[in-house]
């Protein structure tokens, strides 16, 4: 069956995420079309729920939470994509009902891929004069839509990898990075249909 559901809401920023979970929910809550999704999308709402918690706090500052919000996030997203695949399996190529659950409908031009490669040619550099700053580089895979940067603080036990930020072109700025510290980089390809890459081996810089 071909896939019609778009997964446009995996580029977009956390809260513009939030937001569109939250418009999906109260476009299927009680909608006797979806009336067989009724359970995932009570349970998703709970999921989009806490990712709102976590959206503000995180804005307070401080790393557990920020930690927390890319959590809640892998999970809102984890969950969106079930339900995708379950509406596009409902609508039966009917769009009406697709943007009837909130959905954007996908281009008729989009590509089918079905594999990424994982990235390659990655750099990471120090950003004279900014202190926090470092400038992240790959070579831009042309069926990625997105590339996901995370980073590692070294020398601290059992420090996480947190996502510093996403980027459409074939390098990005990372910034709140603590100065004097080595930090490891790695990236993955993100593409349609919530399609992922293989994540690098990462690279260390140190930050001013």
């Amino acid at each position: 069956m071909k896939d019609n559901v778009s997964r446009a809401y995996r580029y977009k920023p956390h809260p513009e995420t939030h937001s569109f979970g939250t418009t999906m929910y109260n476009s299927m809550n009680g909608n006797p079309l979806f009336a067989s999704l009724k359970p995932m999308v009570d349970d998703f709402k709970v999921s989009n729920d806490a990712f709102g918690i976590a959206i503000a706090n995180a804005l307070i500052g401080g790393k557990p939470s920020t930690i927390i919000k890319k959590e809640c996030y892998d999970v809102v997203i984890d969950k969106m994509d079930d339900i995708a695949v379950e509406v596009n399996k409902l609508a039966k190529g009917d769009e009406k009902i697709i943007m009837a659950a909130g959905f954007e409908v996908k281009s008729t031009s989009t590509r089918s891929v079905d594999y990424l490669e994982t990235p390659t040619g990655l750099k990471a550099d120090d950003v004279k004069g900014r202190k926090g700053f470092i400038k992240v580089g790959w070579d831009k895979d042309p069926d990625s839509v997105n590339t996901a940067i995370e980073y590692q603080v070294q020398g601290e036990a059992d420090a996480p990898w947190q996502n510093g930020t996403y980027s459409t072109a074939s390098s990005s700025l990372v910034s709140g990075l603590p100065s004097g510290k080595y930090v490891a980089v790695r990236i993955y390809s993100m593409g349609r249909k919530g399609l992922k890459s293989d994540t690098t081996e990462p690279v260390t810089v140190l930050v001013s």
